[in-house]
């Protein structure tokens, strides 16, 4: 279970197509939104993140911590903390520029 102390959540974005690329980072649990761009981008080439999947690497780490991310306007879709991957771009698995999406975690 996650300590109630936890201040971030690891959180993975990959491209699993011919051009595989990873990057994970913490994103802090406190409500603030962020864009993908800032969390991401510097892992990806010219900064642009088009991914598959996001998921959460540690799901123990995650209990109660809700996960959002999508387009700033919304509709903002939920990163399940149990590990399952969340295919950006629907059921189909295929890759998305999310750059300018926002990620957000809270309690």
């Amino acid at each position: 279970m996650a300590s109630p102390a936890a201040d971030s959540v690891d959180v993975k974005v990959t491209n699993r197509g011919a051009n595989y690329r990873e990057d994970t980072k913490g994103i802090p649990v406190n409500g603030v939104q962020q864009s993908i761009a800032a969390v991401f981008g510097s892992a990806f080439p010219n900064g642009k993140v088009v991914i598959n999947v996001i998921e959460v690497t540690q799901p123990g780490n995650a209990a109660g911590i809700n996960i959002q991310t999508g387009p700033p306007e919304g509709p903002l879709k939920t990163v399940r903390t149990d590990g399952t991957p969340l295919k950006v771009n629907g059921d189909d698995g295929r890759e998305l520029d999310v750059t300018n999406w926002v990620i957000v975690a809270s309690r």
